[in-house]
């Protein structure tokens, strides 16, 4: 996860300043792949660089919910929530759909 991590940092150090829709595609690819641990610690380590906005959370919301853990997409939402975003549909939606299939 360092890697990834100083990945970000390098690019940054370099001149290739990363922007919300590299990180966006980052954590896309991770929660995609069932990482959505990993994901989530890139986002909270690279929160204080850029501001995540509310694809950022759409995606760890998914990425939760697709390995049915809905408690933790619920504390992502909240943090999205907390932050000022608006809802985003596709994540009620998602989470509504895993509510209805582990019950």
């Amino acid at each position: 996860m360092k890697r990834r991590i100083e990945f970000f940092h390098l690019m940054d150090v370099e001149g290739y300043g990363y922007n919300v829709e590299t990180l966006n595609k980052v954590l896309k690819s991770l929660c995609r792949c069932k990482l959505v641990v990993e994901a989530k610690y890139v986002m909270i380590k690279l929160k204080d660089s850029g501001r995540p906005n509310e694809i950022t959370y759409k995606w760890l919301v998914f990425g939760f919910c697709d390995v049915s853990d809905l408690v933790e997409a619920l504390k992502v939402w909240n943090m999205m929530v907390d932050e000022g975003f608006d809802l985003v549909i596709d994540a009620v939606e998602k989470m509504m759909d895993t509510l209805f299939k582990t019950n």
